[in-house]
């Protein structure tokens, strides 16, 4: 994978541009925490039993909750207008908070996950189903697909040359007296499906991002050696393309209750109003600092956004990136 690069940039290869994961810049802003009642609905729901997805390791050894899209996202409001009208949902409901978005990993995977070393691959039927319904010019219509919750299958796929030097030590049994571990190396194709509870437009819409952010000849071997990141890179662009429809009464239907505890409500197409991050937490907003740069914070209260009409890719919430 790593034949197109020298040695000095085996493990920093070039990035073209960032990526949705970005790190928090400001020392001040405490790491995000999940909630009691957070913790409880994506337990409620993960199969693993609060193992880690990928080691199937036991919560001692320093588990965590880990988003797909990071909840620092949130201040691309543009990015987060255009996820909500696609896949069907009411204006501002979308919350990165949801247990759709949050898995179970170890420390350190939910680090090199964050820094976009690997990526969660759905099953090749939900991805088709997605890129089954893009037309010629790449335009997505609204709503058109639903896949129902539950548990999928997912491959762990390695994103970076670095994920040449570890292994994967995956635990088989959980007793003292039957311990039992397996390791899996580069490019990790033994490790067994990775079942998961995590909703596949999630992974598939973070999956994209990143490969944004590598460069073309990594992008050009990951191609090759799984030609099915070639639709993945499809559904990206068209989720992350504005809207060519009129949407501005649609933008206008603002949910203005406080909202509803319940993870079950948390962005259903006709269901009760929220305001985004109401719930499940308060989500990240734009603050600015130093020198003018935008900074994600963590806790305060949740705000309005704006029910401006869209302007296009060059509106001020939108992130740039550079086309597959």
């Amino acid at each position: 994978m790593c034949d197109t690069f020298g040695i000095e940039d085996r493990f920093d290869p070039p990035i073209l541009v960032s990526t949705i994961h970005e790190p928090a810049k400001d020392p001040r802003i405490p790491p995000w925490v999940p909630s009691r009642g957070t913790k409880i609905r994506v337990d409620s729901v993960d199969p693993n039993q609060g193992r880690c997805l990928i080691e199937n390791c036991l919560k001692f050894r320093e588990v965590e909750y880990c988003h797909v899209i990071p909840r620092s996202f949130t201040k691309f409001t543009d990015n987060m207008t255009n996820l909500e009208w696609y896949w069907g949902l009411r204006h501002s409901t979308l919350d990165l908070d949801t247990r759709r978005n949050i898995l179970l990993a170890g420390s350190s995977l939910h680090g090199l996950h964050d820094n976009h070393r690997w990526g969660l691959l759905p099953p090749d039927d939900v991805i088709n189903k997605y890129a089954n319904n893009i037309d010629e010019e790449e335009h997505y219509q609204r709503g058109s697909v639903e896949v129902p919750d539950g548990v999928f299958s997912y491959r762990l796929i390695p994103l970076h040359p670095g994920m040449e030097t570890i292994g994967i030590h995956r635990q088989l049994g959980h007793e003292p007296d039957n311990l039992t571990f397996t390791t899996h190396v580069f490019p990790f194709d033994q490790l067994p499906p990775l079942q998961c509870h995590i909703h596949p437009k999630f992974a598939i819409y973070e999956f994209g991002s990143k490969l944004v952010g590598l460069a073309a000849e990594m992008r050009a071997e990951l191609f090759e050696r799984w030609p099915i990141l070639d639709k993945i890179a499809l559904i990206y662009r068209a989720w992350d393309a504005p809207p060519t429809e009129d949407i501005s009464k649609w933008l206008m239907d603002i949910p203005d209750s406080k909202g509803d505890s319940s993870d079950d409500v948390e962005y259903p197409p006709q269901g009760m109003k929220r305001r985004r991050g109401s719930s499940i937490g308060t989500a990240p907003k734009r603050l600015r600092g130093r020198k003018g740069a935008l900074f994600p914070q963590v806790q305060g209260s949740p705000t309005r956004r704006s029910t401006r009409t869209r302007s296009g890719a060059d509106s001020a919430g939108k992130r740039q990136h550079a086309p597959l």
